[in-house]
């Protein structure tokens, strides 16, 4: 459910689908087979050359290829460790010339709304390749995600995930640090250390919040869970389930997690209810933002429009921002069509297909194409 919720959000997941498996006779049960996440990966769902691609497993201070090689990786971790990304803006921009910031503020806002404690000091997947040379950041390992009753060290449902991503996940993990300062050293080399730098930057502070917003209402929000629980639940036949709970090495780990586990997904439902509340009020706290507002983003004609790096889900796009912050909105024509000007924003001087506005109620954009 979580890689499923986030189709269509501009971050990778591994598709999957139930398998009934038998091993030489014997019946082991229902299980999860899943992409792999490696260089072909990327061959099968982008299409560009496998052997092309650099992927790279992110663990701790620990950084390994499966393919090419780390060293620019590394080197964009050692950048972000060392500027001051609040009054350098010349240096946020080096940055958005090596990694996707659009893809990295989802992906983000993924891993903290579903509450996953087995991370950021783990499960990081991240890819590039020549047709693509921006580092995109991959969803992987939600197994401590949804608040599932694993034991992670000093994390319990109460977690606030912007103080778990700065301090750098467990407390006993070779990136815990007290200081969002202490990026020295081996610990220049923690995930973490890209987020805590670049959201001292007003650029990126402005695209991750109105990434929220339409995250929150279009990908991680209730309705969307319970539909992908229920979608996943309905490839499942009614007597394989019923097999599956009989398994008897599966009936004392389940009896482990009774408020976890759920075969049919029922209670990620009420759960992601609660969820959608509390992670819009640490997001609101946080970065000192208020209410939400009403805006309706429209492109008319045979174009698209781009808000802060993001395609949005619809062209006549209607959803609620946070007051008061800016959005950069990019006209894109189609083949064939040209942009024809904004009603609602104001367009940047010199670059005219690209306009600044800021979040009102009733705030009406639209971009036509002819």
């Amino acid at each position: 459910v979580g890689g499923a919720i986030l189709e269509g959000s501009g971050v990778d997941y591994q598709r999957s689908r139930q398998v009934v498996v038998f091993y030489n006779g014997k019946y082991y049960g229902i299980h999860d087979m899943r992409e792999r996440f490696n260089k072909n990966f990327v061959e099968t769902n982008y299409g560009y050359d496998a052997s092309s691609v650099t992927f790279l497993k992110h663990l701790g201070i620990k950084v390994e290829a499966s393919n090419g090689t780390p060293d620019e990786y590394l080197a964009m971790l050692e950048y972000a460790a060392a500027h001051d990304f609040a009054t350098d803006n010349d240096a946020y921009t080096y940055m958005t010339q090596l990694m996707d910031m659009g893809n990295f503020a989802n992906y983000m806002l993924a891993e903290m709304y579903v509450h996953n404690g087995d991370w950021p000091n783990n499960n990081v997947r991240v890819w590039k390749s020549p047709e693509s040379p921006l580092w995109k950041f991959m969803i992987y390992d939600l197994d401590h995600g949804f608040d599932w009753e694993w034991g992670v060290s000093s994390f319990s449902s109460g977690t606030n995930m912007f103080k778990w991503v700065k301090q750098g996940g467990r407390d006993n993990g070779s990136c815990y640090t007290s200081s969002n300062k202490a990026f020295t050293g081996d610990k220049a080399h923690c995930f973490h250390v890209l987020y805590t730098k670049l959201i001292e930057n007003p650029n990126f502070k402005r695209l991750f919040l109105n990434h929220a917003a339409v995250m929150l209402q279009s990908y991680l929000n209730a309705e969307n869970v319970r539909a992908k629980a229920k979608f996943l639940a309905g490839m499942l036949n009614s007597e394989d389930v019923a097999r599956d709970m009989d398994v008897e090495a599966y009936k004392e780990r389940r009896g482990t997690y009774p408020h976890g586990f759920d075969a049919n997904g029922e209670r990620l439902g009420p759960w992601a209810e609660e969820r959608d509340g509390k992670f819009l009020s640490e997001i609101q706290e946080e970065f000192g933002v208020g209410s939400m507002t009403s805006v309706s983003i429209t492109a008319n004609g045979k174009g698209s429009i781009v808000m802060d790096g993001m395609t949005l889900p619809s062209a006549n796009y209607k959803a609620k921002f946070f007051a008061g912050n800016a959005m950069v909105l990019t006209a894109v024509p189609e083949a064939g069509s040209i942009f024809g000007g904004w009603t609602g924003c104001e367009p940047v001087a010199g670059t005219p297909e690209t306009c600044v506005a800021t979040v009102a109620e009733g705030l009406s954009i639209t971009a036509s194409f002819k």
